[in-house]
């Protein structure tokens, strides 16, 4: 839950150990646990590669976000909002596959 109130105990009961480039920015407790606190929606696919692994205990330290040509910037999932594309209906009619008779 990353509402007002949380935010704020988050903020004064832990330490910031960094920011990912979509303004969130990641916190971790004195026994250990982690946080984040997202900038804007709360959209978890928004969590780089590097921060991942670290909030799930995979790696200790951030490792730097590597960037390869055929990566691709983050977009939002747009399912189910106003920003969503309809695709267009398939109006040809086809048959479906039958087996041989034989």
């Amino acid at each position: 839950m990353n509402n007002f109130f949380n935010k704020i105990l988050i903020k004064l009961f832990t330490n910031q150990i960094g920011k990912d480039e979509f303004g969130n920015s990641y916190h971790i407790s004195k026994s250990g646990k982690k946080y984040i606190i997202y900038n804007g929606l709360v959209e978890a696919s928004k969590i780089p590669p590097n921060w991942y692994l670290w909030l799930h205990n995979i790696h200790d330290e951030i490792i730097p976000n590597s960037q390869y040509a055929w990566q691709k910037i983050h977009s939002p999932n747009l399912t189910g909002t106003k920003y969503h594309k309809k695709l267009p209906k398939i109006k040809e009619k086809y048959q479906s596959w039958q087996p041989n008779q034989n």
